[in-house]
């Protein structure tokens, strides 16, 4: 058996523990934030669209709809992955949904989320279910979660943020 210095051996255990496991690092890598693209803030945004931003701003930032639907207060928007409506009197987006699983509070609550973890994350019980239940945030957001018979019964299928001013 070859003996092999210590002075030789002490920089590379150094390395190997000051390097993060390969578990570590998933680990942290799954309890990292959403990213800004995609993150949910109550009452504030839906990922790069902000509530009380411009109809010119939300041009610039998302382009052309895919549709259109005026009404005689508002009107709504729809893009690939979220609608927006806004408020025909002063221009400006009053709330914003989306169906995409991508999106999530920083808590990680979003589409896709089962009961158990909206009520665990966020506190939140029903407000009302008939065939869908609303989950309201004081802060500014709802979740939609369909009760039985649904593909997606007792996940949230849709969440949308609101103005709490």
């Amino acid at each position: 058996m070859q003996v092999v210095p210590l002075h030789r051996i002490a920089p590379i255990a150094l390395l190997l523990a000051a390097s993060p496991s390969v578990s570590s690092a998933a680990d942290a890598q799954s309890a990292a934030p959403a990213p800004a693209v995609t993150l949910v803030v109550p009452g504030v945004s839906l990922g790069q669209v902000k509530l009380g931003m411009t109809d010119k701003q939300i041009y610039a930032l998302l382009g052309e709809p895919q549709q259109s639907d005026p009404g005689p207060d508002s009107i709504e928007y729809r893009y690939p992955t979220l609608d927006l409506t806004i408020n025909n009197a002063t221009n400006t987006v009053v709330n914003v949904t989306t169906t995409d699983p991508r999106y999530s509070t920083a808590e990680g609550v979003g589409v896709g989320s089962s009961v158990l973890k909206l009520s665990t994350k966020l506190g939140l019980s029903p407000a009302d279910c008939i065939s869908v239940c609303s989950y309201a945030y004081k802060t500014g957001i709802t979740f939609q979660v369909p009760t039985s018979g649904a593909p997606t019964a007792g996940k949230v299928a849709s969440l949308w943020i609101w103005s709490t001013q």
